[in-house]
């Protein structure tokens, strides 16, 4: 009976050795923990992607196999992947972008460098660029000045915050932005003194996002252009040591996204957020509500949550506020929606989180 019961404790531990066996050995490292009765530790064991040991190399080295792969780390710090909480990944518009130095040129420098370039960008291609808090809130910024350096060019141009735009006169057209667009709920249009005529800057939604059809907007994207914005963008986040994103989803839907994030078959972490808006007619909108929160084929890819864009930030003066803006005498900003609106926009994101549990 002795006997037995010896044996059976060995197949018991050699079963379990090898249930525990890892994929992947870290040592001679300087691991970071997070738990504060052993901040650091010399090494750990990975298996199916998840730690499964931590101790001093000694110790985990004792848990190999020759199917371990191990990596001496040399002495080198190791830290839990960082997490991206709130970005926006690229909308893949076919386009050349004006490179401008710093957060903030001026108005004239992105006029002399938009010069340069409309010589050597093919006639009817997108020039696409990035401003700052000096042209978002400057009222010379207007698309009657950009039409006459890029005419034949669309060009849209976007605050770093994403709160602003500004759009030429063929880059309205292109998006199918009438001269005098009325402005839709979720978002505005600076307009001329006239109050019609708009100037070619646009706010909230309609920066990035302008109020025609989606169909349109997935015309003018370059979806191997975005396949590899997708893997430049997560080759550096990787390299900086962060490992999972949040996305809102501005730039296209939550299940464009998933398709070309299948197709791009990146290592990396991703959350896609639905982006809720409202239709001129006042109902909902929330595209790609009806995804399920996981994909089988993108195991590190999921779906949750509904993100809302309910007012501008105090860069560019649109967040509501009690006092008035010191430099706006009586301007207080603005909601884009109603009380009423977002009330309706609480219960139905409610009842769309219960129905997904």
């Amino acid at each position: 009976m002795k006997k037995l019961l010896f044996a059976a404790t060995l197949l018991w531990i050699a079963l379990s050795t090898n249930a525990q066996s890892p994929d992947l050995i870290l040592t001679n490292g300087r691991i970071f923990t997070s738990d504060t009765t052993q901040l650091y530790v010399q090494a750990l064991a990975i298996q199916s992607g998840r730690i499964t040991a931590i101790g001093t190399t000694a110790v985990i080295e004792k848990l190999a196999t020759k199917k371990t792969k191990q990596l001496d780390l040399g002495g080198m710090l190791v830290v839990p992947g960082f997490n991206d909480a709130h970005n926006h990944l690229p909308d893949g518009l076919k386009a050349t972008r004006l490179l401008l130095d710093g957060m903030d040129p001026s108005w004239q420098v992105l006029l002399d460098s938009l010069r340069k370039l409309v010589k050597r960008v093919p006639e009817g291609q997108w020039i696409v660029g990035t401003f700052g808090l000096s042209i978002a809130n400057s009222p010379e910024a207007t698309r009657f000045i950009l039409d006459q350096i890029a005419p034949k060019h669309p060009v849209r141009l976007l605050s770093w915050w994403g709160h602003v735009g500004l759009f030429n006169s063929l880059g309205m057209h292109e998006m199918g932005i009438a001269d005098n667009q009325p402005d839709p709920k979720g978002g505005f249009y600076e307009r001329m003194p006239d109050g019609k005529s708009l100037t070619g800057k646009a706010y909230e939604k309609n920066a990035y996002w302008p109020h025609t059809s989606y169909s349109k907007i997935v015309s003018l994207r370059d979806d191997k252009a975005l396949i590899n914005d997708f893997r430049t963008m997560t080759r550096a986040l990787l390299k900086a040591g962060i490992t999972s994103f949040q996305n809102m989803c501005t730039g296209a839907s939550a299940e464009d996204y998933i398709k070309i994030w299948k197709q791009a078959g990146l290592p990396f972490r991703l959350r896609l957020i639905r982006w809720g808006d409202m239709n001129t007619d006042g109902s909902l909108s929330i595209p790609s509500k009806e995804l399920p929160k996981t994909t089988p084929e993108l195991p590190l890819v999921t779906v949750s949550g509904t993100k809302w864009l309910l007012e501008g930030t105090p860069l560019e003066g649109g967040a509501e506020q009690v006092d008035a803006y010191p430099n706006r005498p009586n301007w207080h900003g603005r909601m884009n929606y109603t009380v009423p609106e977002i009330e309706i926009g609480k219960h139905f994101v409610h009842a769309l989180n219960t129905a997904t549990k």
